[in-house]
This record gives structure tokens, C-alpha cells and sequence, in this order.
């Protein structure tokens, strides 16, 4: 009995060779993987050509497109903290009053002169936002010898340029 167990044992143990379906499988799913990894990679992960990535990175991009050092040059500091400190104001002063502009649309029956004011407020805010947003850019220019001026201009007027688009929207588009 021993004898028979031990050859049953064995023969149980034994690796098979695959069978060229399932080399097919798993070279399948390897190749599925690794095309969905580099399609989540390039959504969410890298830059688009052509957009220069997120907003803080395409400000550095037009500053050394301006021969500036984003991390040496003042002025430029100074403007993008301008920049971001009008954008996170206007965030925080206009999410509420989206919110209940939503809200109120989804009323059975919206109050339209409510969402009038609403809309209004929101609207009075934004440009506020544009002022301050001006202001700075005003400021930043009168810092740029002529031709970093003229490049800061060209760009902004590029309209198939990413990097102005943000300037060009928050000043006005």
C-alpha cells in the first residue's frame, strides 16, 4: 500500500507543462494590464502635450520663457502669489454661493430672482477677482525689461497657447 500511495503522491505533485492556451491567457492579461497601466499613467499621472501640466508648473514654464528663474525671481514670486492668493478668495467666496445657486435650481420651484442675485453676487466677485488679478499683472509687467514684455505679451495673445490661458481667463478673457 505504501508503495502505490507514494507513486499516487508523486503523480499528483507532478507539473504538467501549460498548454499554449493558457500561455496565450496569461500573456494576454499581461499585455491588458500593461496597456491600462499606461493609459491610467498618461490620464492622471503625466503631463498632455501641449498643456504644460498643472496650473503651478505652466506658471513655471511662461517664467522661463521669460529668461526668469521661478524660484530666484521676486517679482515672479510675488505675482503668483498674487495670483493664487485672488483664485483661493474668489473660490472661497463664490463655492457657497454656487452651491446654493444648485440648490435652489433644483427646487421644485426655483425662485428665479434668487438665483438672479446669486448669479449676480458670483458675477461681482469674479470680477473683483479680475481687478486684483490685473493689478498684480500690472505690477509684474512694469518689472520685465522690453522684451521679456513683448514675449509676455505674445504669449498671452497666442490663443493656441496652454500656458496664457489661466492669465488670459483670469484677467478676462
Amino acid at each position: 500500500m505504501t508503495g502505490l500511495a507514494e507513486t499516487r503522491m508523486a503523480t499528483m505533485f507532478k507539473l504538467r507543462a501549460p498548454r499554449p492556451i493558457e500561455v496565450a491567457l496569461v500573456l494576454s492579461l499581461a499585455l491588458n494590464l500593461f496597456v491600462a497601466g499606461g493609459f491610467a499613467y498618461s490620464r492622471y499621472a503625466a503631463p498632455h502635450p501641449g498643456q504644460g501640466g498643472p496650473p503651478e508648473r505652466r506658471l513655471e514654464l511662461f517664467a522661463t520663457r521669460l529668461g526668469l528663474d521661478p524660484e530666484t525671481s521676486k517679482p515672479f514670486k510675488e505675482w503668483r502669489r498674487g495670483l493664487h492668493t485672488a483664485q483661493g478668495i474668489l473660490a472661497l467666496q463664490n463655492q457657497p454661493l454656487v452651491e446654493d445657486t444648485w440648490e435652489e435650481l433644483s427646487a421644485p420651484t426655483p425662485d428665479v430672482q434668487h438665483v438672479h442675485e446669486l448669479l449676480d453676487e458670483i458675477a461681482q466677485h469674479r470680477r473683483a477677482f479680475q481687478t486684483e488679478v490685473t493689478t498684480a499683472t500690472i505690477k509684474f509687467l512694469g518689472t520685465l525689461d522690453e522684451s521679456q514684455r513683448k514675449t509676455f505679451m505674445a504669449i498671452v495673445a497666442d490663443r493656441s497657447n496652454p500656458l496664457a490661458g489661466p492669465i488670459r481667463n483670469s484677467v478676462g478673457n
